[in-house]
């Protein structure tokens, strides 16, 4: 993810949620640079921005009360700390001490109980499929299990489970029936509702497709193998 990328995404997801094409304001993209500095995946603020907006849409009273970016901040920064806790296997919590601190699991084993989660679930269902997507699953679960025994640093586990999670996505997008995959489209141009007007043509079949693996893998009952799953 470059630069240009990293302020670009952010900046069409927030429009595209907003329902209007509007230009963000310098202190939007002062804030979208000290999130990059602080290193925030993207995929943290697109998928908080996401859940922010659909909060807001569900209550009529406080609809289109998002007016500028930086609205989403304080959930953004909230989101990441859970994320960086969650990547060292315990809260940053330096007042518990003694017997309570020394039960806390390592980082290396808190992935690895993740890991191991994982497999035992993919190996559930590894055997319910079959083609394209059998053998994703069979890679998705070797490949997780091979991670288990290289104890890598949480940061390139992350980046491996979000390949498998694109893996399996395609998988399943190829073996689907058309039929099927154009209503889901369908589906989802409606769900945009008029957002969808507003929108650039690549900005809205990257969405479009995106809901359309959603739905995929919610068909599936794959789990999301990545920490941040959109």
């Amino acid at each position: 993810m470059n630069h240009f990328n990293y302020f670009s995404e952010i900046e069409s997801a927030f429009v595209r949620r907003r329902g209007r094409n509007l230009l963000l304001s310098p202190v939007d993209w002062a804030l979208i640079e000290s999130w990059e500095k602080e290193g925030i995946p993207l995929k943290i603020v697109l998928s908080t921005i996401d859940e922010l907006f659909d909060q807001l849409e569900a209550d009529p009273k406080r609809a289109g009360s998002i007016r500028t970016l930086s609205y989403c901040k304080d959930a953004v920064e909230a989101r990441y700390r859970t994320w960086k806790e969650s990547m060292v296997g315990a809260p940053e919590n330096g007042a518990e001490s003694g017997s309570e601190s020394a039960e806390e699991a390592s980082p290396e084993e808190a992935s690895g109980d993740r890991l191991a989660g994982l497999s035992e679930q993919l190996a559930a269902l590894e055997s319910g499929f079959e083609g394209g997507v059998g053998s994703a699953v069979a890679e998705a679960r070797k490949t997780i299990d091979e991670l288990r025994d290289a104890s890598g640093k949480p940061a390139d586990t992350e980046a491996e489970l979000d390949h498998l999670d694109s893996m399996i996505d395609d998988a399943l997008l190829a073996s689907a029936d058309e039929a099927e995959i154009q209503r889901m489209r369908e589906s989802a141009l409606w769900e945009l509702g008029e957002r969808a007007s507003l929108m650039d043509k690549d900005v809205l079949e990257r969405t479009t497709e995106l809901i359309v693996k959603k739905e995929l893998r919610r068909a599936s009952g794959i789990p999301g193998l990545g920490s941040f799953r959109l």
